[in-house]
Parts: structure tokens; sequence; C-alpha cells
């Protein structure tokens, strides 16, 4: 009986930590960032999906509290992260950024949790209201970080790279659909 509780804990701890690392990685790039034309767009957009693909692996295997509990758990743990790298380089901490990182993750992630766990629990979970969820997670984290961290000023670019990055996780968020109703991807 231990053997099996043991067993069963053990590879949430491997999905825990790969998300946080996702959660860290995500937080890291958004700082570095890369153009499209004249916009300038966070390489961070191709680190998200995987982020809502990871938790509602976590949430079928798992269960809604397990991945509850992993949203606020990597939630601090990258928000530790980047406040004790910032002080031990020195660097100014931007209150606002950080914000609305923390804010964009807990809420995205939130969001597509609930729904997830609903659609698995009330549902076969058709391809294109999966689909939907992803978008809908992406949405709201990037709406959420782009408003807090521009001090909620809408400048004169921001629906521009709004949509850009919608769109680059938007394609992601589509190749995930496909696959995740797979049972191969949770067997």
């Amino acid at each position: 009986m231990e053997k099996k509780n043991k067993d069963k804990q053990e590879p949430f701890l491997v999905y825990f930590f790969f998300l946080t690392s996702l959660v860290i990685l995500a937080s890291v790039l958004r700082g570095i960032r890369f153009s499209i034309d004249v916009y300038s767009i966070s390489y961070s957009v191709f680190v998200y999906p995987f982020i809502f693909l990871v938790l509602n692996y976590i949430t079928r295997k798992y269960g809604y509290y397990k991945a509850l509990q992993t949203i606020f758990i990597s939630a601090t743990i990258m928000i530790m992260f980047i406040v004790l790298t910032e002080a031990m380089f020195g660097k100014e901490i931007h209150v606002l950024i950080h914000l609305g990182l923390i804010t964009s993750y807990i809420l995205s992630s939130f969001v597509n949790l609930v729904i997830y766990y609903f659609l698995f629990m009330n549902t076969n979970i058709p391809k294109v209201t999966l689909f939907t969820n992803y978008l809908f997670a992406i949405i709201i984290s990037e709406i959420v970080y782009l408003v807090l961290s521009l001090n909620g000023v809408l400048v004169g670019d921001f629906w521009m790279v709004f949509t850009l990055e919608v769109g680059i996780q938007s394609i992601f968020a589509f190749i995930f659909t496909i696959y995740e109703n797979d049972k191969k991807l949770y067997s």
C-alpha cells in the first residue's frame, strides 16, 4: 500500500517541478523580446501554451485540488525566484511588471483549470471547446500582463502586440488541442 502511494506521489512531483520550471522560464523570457516588423514580442509566447498543457495533464491525472495547489505554489516560487535574482544582481525591482506576471499567471491558470476540470468531469472534451479554453486562458494571460506592465495605459501598439502574441500562442494551442484528447498523452 505504501509503495503504491509513493509511486503515485513521485510522478506528481516531477510534473510539479516541470510546471514550476516552465513558469519561471516564462517569467524570465517576458523580458527578452524579438521583433516582428516594428512590434516587439516576448519570447514567453512560446512557453505559456506548454504551461496550460502541463496544467491540464496534472488536472486530468491528479485532480482539481492538486492542480490548484500547483498553481499557487509555482506562482510563489516564481516570484521568489525573480525577487532573489534581481536582488542578487542588483537590479531594480519593477513591482508592476512582477504584479503583472503573477496576476496573469494565476488568473489565466485558474480560469484554464476551472473550465478544463468542468469539461473533463462533464463532457468528453470536444476539440473545439478545448481549443477555446486554451485561447481564453492565453487571452487572459496576455491582456492582464500587458495592462499591468504598461501601468494601465494602452499605448498605440498595444492591440497589435496583443494580437501577435495571442496569434503565436494560438498555433501551439491548436496543436495541443489535436493531441490532448489522444489517450497516449495520459497513459
